[in-house]
């Protein structure tokens, strides 16, 4: 039973610390279980399916459905959104470029993919890159604060939730502003997290 194969090593992998959400509380605003919020939607099922082979699809959802439990902390539960995010594209039957997934080309014939083989190759990427990073630890003392803003543009009003103090990075997603383009090749995150075509097409004209 190929369920029965990726529920559970999978999403143990990414099961932190309980304590990871503590800490992460203090130094993250806003602290992940209400970051979290913006993705607990259920995934457009109808849209996906036009960009995936149904056995693979099937692998998504129970996935998403596993990293969406309540047994999984919220830091954890990001995690395992975001690795699918990055696994999406690959899975997917339409895999010429990105910037047919922008144009809306939906593939002309569908091909079973290894979600839980690219689960894992992407947690090996990420494994080398922690690896490889200088970490400054600090604590809630240190005066070190991380910052998440959400917005969604196609809303009136100004963003909110900054900071007071000047920023020493920010990054915006995506990284152009002005390139929409970069906002349509997310269709699938974004039909993964549980937006419309219709949301999207705010999204464009925001």
């Amino acid at each position: 039973d190929r369920t029965e194969e990726f529920q559970f090593p999978l999403v143990s992998e990414l099961d932190l610390a309980p304590s990871a959400d503590q800490v992460l509380a203090l130094l993250v605003f806003p602290a992940p279980a209400a970051f979290y919020t913006y993705f607990d939607r259920a995934p457009d099922v109808d849209a996906l399916s036009k960009w995936f082979e149904p056995e693979t699809l099937g692998t998504i959802l129970r996935l998403s459905g596993e990293f969406s439990s309540n047994n999984l902390g919220e830091f954890s539960r990001l995690l395992g959104k975001t690795m699918l995010s990055a696994i999406l594209r690959p899975a997917s039957s339409q895999t010429q470029s990105w910037g047919h997934l922008a144009d809306n080309v939906w593939p002309k014939e569908f091909v079973r993919k290894d979600v839980v083989r690219l689960c894992q190759a992407w947690l090996g990427r990420f494994e080398s890159t922690i690896e490889r990073t200088e970490v400054q630890p600090f604590s809630p003392d240190s005066g070190i604060r991380l910052w998440v803003a959400a917005h969604n543009w196609a809303q009136p009003g100004r963003p909110y939730g900054f900071p007071e103090a000047a920023a020493s990075l920010l990054v915006t997603s995506p990284p152009y502003a002005g390139a929409i383009d970069y906002t349509l090749a997310q269709r699938l995150s974004l039909y993964a997290f549980g937006f419309s075509d219709s949301d999207l097409s705010d999204f464009w004209r925001a």
